[in-house]
């Protein structure tokens, strides 16, 4: 899980690159028109980086040598190295 908290807080406003993504996906087709290299680079378990930078626009070499520790952001549970959103604000986009 890379962010947890109220339904419509998150789907409103996600903190996470990769809740972000999701929730900008305007529909199930587009995600079945995606390369399938991309969403099956998914890193061993255990390894060591975020579980998602093969598919995040804020990836860097941090993402891919640590992992994440679990935060609390506006409320809600988090994992990420470069949230959209802190203390209540929109990081400026990239």
């Amino acid at each position: 899980i890379v962010e947890q908290g109220p339904a419509v807080e998150v789907l409103d406003g996600p903190s996470h690159h990769y809740t972000d993504a999701l929730v900008t996906a305007s529909s199930l087709e587009s995600l079945a028109d995606t390369d399938d290299a991309d969403a099956k680079a998914v890193p061993p378990d255990g390894s060591a980086g975020c579980h998602y930078r093969f598919r995040c626009s804020a990836r860097d070499d941090q993402c891919d040598t640590v992992t994440p520790p679990q935060a609390v952001v506006d409320e809600r549970l988090l994992r990420c190295h470069h949230p959209l959103r802190l203390a209540g604000r929109h990081s400026p986009a990239a």
